[in-house]
């Protein structure tokens, strides 16, 4: 169960690489890296999830939503532009995730 959440961080690293190298292109593999890597890491993540803890991380779920909305944008944004809103997204995740577990009653842990 890992595997997609280390390749999601490989990914992500080779997107930002993408992004700062090249942030005013529009090129299709900097796009695909820059979305598919945070998508693979919540996929990752949310398999993670249910099978240790047997629910849906409602947090990575809706941010896979967001990330794929977010592709349905990327033609208009650059690739700077679009690896900052992942990056949004993936503190949202994080927010949600951290606020979802607060209610729960676990103040630590993921």
């Amino acid at each position: 169960m890992h595997l997609p959440i280390v390749a999601g961080i490989v990914v992500i690293s080779v997107g930002d690489k993408d992004a700062l190298s090249h942030p005013h292109d529009h090129d299709v593999a900097a796009t695909i890296a820059v979305i598919g890597g945070p998508m693979l890491f919540l996929a990752g993540t949310v398999l993670f999830r249910h099978l240790l803890e047997r629910r849906w991380a409602r947090a990575q779920l809706a941010g896979m939503l967001a990330l794929a909305l977010l592709a349905a944008a990327a033609r208009v944004l650059d690739t700077l532009a679009l690896s900052v809103a992942a990056g949004l997204v993936l503190t949202g995740v994080a927010v949600g995730e951290t606020v979802g577990r607060v209610r729960r009653g676990r103040r630590a842990g993921g």
